[in-house]
Formats: structure tokens, sequence, C-alpha cells
């Protein structure tokens, strides 16, 4: 799907191919259209963006004309008389909308009778033929906001370079290539891992200002960010920088990016203190003190507790002769998948031939133990998470007084701290993670508690308090507890 603005209330932007994507829709007063499980009613109550929230917009080719698609897969439809009912299971001329996208980002959606859609509470009806203020909804993506962003006419990825942004990384790897989409109600911007901004003259600040907020356009499976003179962001130079351009109506494929999920990247540390690298050269060893792009990897999911592991160099770890561990595969092959094996906050890995990896004198790694003994366990830490966002079943984590809840409609962004082989999670206050006397978290904490982490698939994460081994989990009324001794979907938290 793909729309952009050129500055007018009522302008229709360049549509492009057929893509489906899932948003929540947000009124003026900060309430999500919901569409409820049974008796396929709506109202716009929604306090968060869970399932009930994600709408998506059907397009037909070439137009700025589709079908508004609910979670339960029905579609709204609208009579002449503005009422509406979001029971339609076909595409009917009284199910089609447009979409206006106005200069602040925001749409307002016109029925086929020339009506926009307005929700207060229950009411959700067309009722004005103006595109009013009450009729302005505010796009909230529903993909996770910490991504990877590649230019398309440069053909690199985004990364953060001292006090800008550049588009000059074949990979993106590491901390700086992660980049926070933060939702302004309407609008967005770009963090990028150290917490400053995107100003669109090209320098990252340290507070965000009308000058770093950004109207988010789609186009096809690819986005454009266009600041609030009507210019895009385009990559300027021989380095890349990424500031505002010329003002232009359309954007062209200088202005354009695509958005990737952003893979857990982590250090893996051996019994013997040394990070496991590929500094020597293609063979995987731990021998190395300290933590640089050779000493990341790229950890990747395959199937049910099966990871590979990529490195800076665009190879996968591979078990060859003997059980030794090479970084020479272009493919995930059998070789190249590793059972996972999660050991309180350390993991083991067993290679195709059934033995664990465990490292030589030399710290050479060699798939060669037939049992886990301390030598096949790994610190495992992550480092592309300095900037952390949560969302559970409920929400997004973030802060209401000092006590965390997992029910928020928006996200805070949370400081992640690896140290002595465990976490600390610091709030926007400033303040720690730690648990209350009721194991609630709070934040309140001026040094806080630790927390392990255990990584369940490419997206997704447990965290458990070391002060009494429970597992996180979140309750819908907000509440956030370590009181789970066993792993439910309630401690699930994306990141």
């Amino acid at each position: 799907m793909s729309f952009g603005t050129n500055g007018d209330a009522n302008a229709n932007g360049e549509v492009m191919a057929n893509m489906k994507l899932q948003f929540g829709l947000v009124n003026p007063d900060g309430k999500y259209l919901t569409a409820e499980s049974f008796g396929f009613k709506i109202n716009a109550n929604g306090l968060a963006l869970r399932k009930k929230q994600m709408w998506t917009f059907e397009q037909e080719a070439g137009s700025n004309l589709g079908y508004l698609k609910s979670p339960q897969g029905r579609y709204v439809v609208a009579d002449k008389n503005g009422n509406i009912r979001c029971d339609g299971e076909e595409k009917e001329d009284d199910a089609k909308f447009e979409i206006e996208v106005v200069k602040d980002g925001s749409w307002g959606i016109k029925s086929h009778f020339g009506h926009y859609l307005v929700g207060n509470g229950d009411m959700v009806n067309c009722p004005t033929r103006k595109l009013e203020d009450r009729a302005k909804w505010a796009v909230h993506l529903s993909l996770h906001p910490q991504v990877n962003l590649r230019s398309i006419s440069r053909k690199r990825f985004v990364r953060m370079d001292n006090d800008e942004m550049h588009a000059d990384e074949d990979v993106p790897w590491g901390s700086d290539a992660v980049l926070t989409l933060r939702f302004l109600g309407a609008r967005y911007a770009l963090q990028a891992s150290n917490g400053k901004f995107l100003n669109r003259n090209g320098k990252l600040v340290e507070k965000s200002n009308d000058d770093c907020e950004l109207v988010l356009e789609f186009h096809d499976n690819f986005v454009a960010f266009k600041d609030k003179e009507g210019k895009y962001l385009i990559p300027y130079g021989p380095k890349g920088k990424i500031q505002s351009g010329k003002a232009t109506l359309t954007a062209s494929k200088d202005e354009l990016y695509q958005m990737g999920t952003s893979h857990a990247q982590v250090r893996l540390v051996s019994h013997n203190g040394k990070n496991v690298s590929i500094k020597q050269g293609v063979d995987v060893t731990a021998n190395q003190l300290e933590a640089e792009d050779t000493e990341i990897f790229q950890m990747e999911y395959t199937s049910d507790n099966k990871v590979a592991f990529k490195t800076i160099t665009n190879k996968y770890w591979i078990m060859g002769a003997k059980g030794a561990i090479t970084a020479t595969s272009s493919e995930v092959k059998s070789e190249a998948e590793y059972d996972l094996e999660w050991i309180d906050n350390k993991i083991a890995l067993k290679a195709s031939n059934g033995k664990y990896l465990s490292p030589k004198l030399s710290g050479a790694l060699v798939a060669s133990a037939d049992a886990v003994d301390e030598k096949e366990k790994f610190v495992l830490g992550i480092v592309n998470r300095p900037l952390l966002v949560l969302r559970g079943e409920f929400g997004y984590i973030g802060m209401r007084g000092n006590k965390i809840e997992c029910n928020r409609g928006n996200y805070d962004v949370l400081n992640l701290i690896f140290e002595d082989n465990y976490y600390k999670i610091k709030a926007k206050n400033g303040k720690f993670f730690a648990l209350d006397d009721g194991n609630n978290v709070v934040a309140a904490g001026d040094d806080g508690d630790n927390f392990a982490i255990v990584l369940k698939d490419t997206k997704h994460m447990y965290l458990k308090a070391v002060k009494n081994g429970m597992y996180l989990q979140g309750d819908q009324s907000g509440s956030l507890k370590a009181t789970a001794d066993k792993v439910g979907k309630n401690c699930i938290w994306e990141h």
C-alpha cells in the first residue's frame, strides 16, 4: 500500500502496487479503533495496539481506494446515512473507502458515499462530509518499532556514525545499525542507538523537536520520510548522510527505504572468559578479550530451538571435518544449524553430529563433547539492543508513576545494560527495574535487580528475575510481576 501527500489535507498521493499493511487507527482522544471478537461490533475504546486493534487496508490497484478489514477478517461497510457495520464478507461497493493523507501524517477515511469515519467511544459512524479534526486518525504501525533501514538508491543500510546517520553499511551490524521508529501521535521520529534523534539537517540531537518529526509515507514495500517543510530524507554525498533534500511532489528511488526486522546480534563468552571470534580468519575461536565487529554474531532461528550464526562477513558457522567450526557457509545447511539449550543465563550448542561445541586449548571451537560441562557453556550477551522496546500480549511496556505496566498503547524506550553476565534495565525516569515486596516490577532503584534473558525465537524473549528465579508475566490490568515459575503466553515479549 502506498500513500503520500502534497501538503493539501485532501491530497491523494502516489499509489503503487498492492501491499497489505497492519496498523492501529487512533482517534484524537488517543483511543484505538477496536473490533470486538463477538458480534462484529466496533468501537473507539482501545487503550493499546493489540490484536483487536490491528486493521488492514486492502487497496485497489492504481488508486487510494480500498477496503478496511478487521482483525476478524470482516470488512467495514457504510450506508448512505453514515451508519457503520463490520460484518462484510465481500468487497462490495458500500465497503469501499478512500484514504486521504493529511499534512500532519494522519488519515481521513472517506466512505463510498463521501462521509468521513469518526469514532468516539461506542459510537463509530460516518457523520460528516468535511474532514474535521474529529475525523482524523493517527496511523500506528503494528510492526515492532526497532528496525534496520536500507536505502534503495544506495543499496546500503543506515547506521549511526558519530552524530549523523549514514547509508553506507553492506550488512547491518551492531547496535549502530538498529533504529527506533518513535511514534509521536501522527508523525514519527528516527532515534539512533545512543538515544539521539535525527534532525532534518542530518545531525543527531538530544531531544526530539518539530525538526525531527516526520510524516511516514508508504510506497509499495518501501517507505519515505517527509519533514515539516515537505522535503524527503535522502542519502547525501559520498557517505550517504541522511538529511532532508529538495522539495518534491512524490518520492523517487532516492527517497525510498526498506524497513526490515532487526535480528538479535550477540557475543558469546566461553568458560575461559574469552569472546568467540572470527578475528583470525575463518576459524571460529574463543580467544579474544575485546568485543568488536568480528566478535558479534547474528543469531537466526531456523526452527524450534535450532539456530544459525551469521558473521559480519555474511558467512554462517558450519561444522566441517572432525567437528571443526568455521565461518565459511554462504547458506544455512544442516551442518550450519545448532540445537540451542538454555542453562540459566548460559547456553550450550549441539551440532548436527550430536556433539556439543567446546573450545580446545587454542580456543578453536569443535563439536566434540558428548555432554554439557562448564567448558560447553557460553554466556550470551545481546549487543544490538542498548535501547529496548518490549511488547507483550496486552500492549507495550511503559511507566505509570514509578510502576511498570504492560498494557500501554505507546511504548517507552528502555536502556538494556549487560554486565557481570546479567542484564539491568533502565526506565525513562533514569531508575532501574527492581522487584518490590509483592514482586511487582517498579522503576525506583539507583542500582536495580539483575535479569536473565532467554531468546525464544527471532522476535521474542523471556525475562527472568534473578532475585526470585521467576519469569516476568503481564496481566490484562497492566500489572507486570515476576511470579511465573513456567513460561506462558503472558511471559512472551517481542523485542
